[in-house]
């Protein structure tokens, strides 16, 4: 019998993963909003951007997880180049008929500040557990 093994331990196996997601996220905010696209909680939009970016940030530490090891550094500085994405992400939209909008942007740091949080949390015990 054949077994297909499936792993996020795998370093390369994630991050293909993860720049994956990353690709598809900037296709899809690029991509011009269907008309009758509407979503059934109001404010559903901003919840979509705090989940996209939250979900990028977790993907990317747990990258750094299995490679280089994951330090506070590290995840500031993942977290400035994410934000600044954010940001260029909002400024380009307008080319392609959507509407750029600060408040998009600041659900964006949302998610990414919150998965940030609870990194830190891992670093810090992981550090405390090795005496640093």
């Amino acid at each position: 019998m054949l077994r297909l093994r499936f792993s996020f331990r795998s370093a390369s196996t994630l991050r293909v993963l993860w720049l994956a997601y990353w690709v598809g996220m900037a296709a899809a905010m690029h991509t011009p909003v269907p008309g009758r696209l509407h979503l059934p909680v109001a404010g559903g939009d901003k919840i979509l951007h705090c989940l996209m970016y939250f979900l990028l940030t977790m993907l990317g530490a747990r990258v750094m997880m299995l490679g280089s090891g994951l330090t506070n550094r590290r995840l500031a500085m993942w977290g400035a180049v994410y934000l600044a994405y954010a940001a260029l992400d909002e400024f380009l939209q307008p080319l392609t008929g959507r509407t750029a909008s600060v408040n998009d942007w600041l659900a964006d740091a949302t998610g990414i500040v919150l998965a940030s949080s609870i990194l830190s949390t891992q670093t810090a015990r992981s550090d405390d557990l090795e005496g640093n």
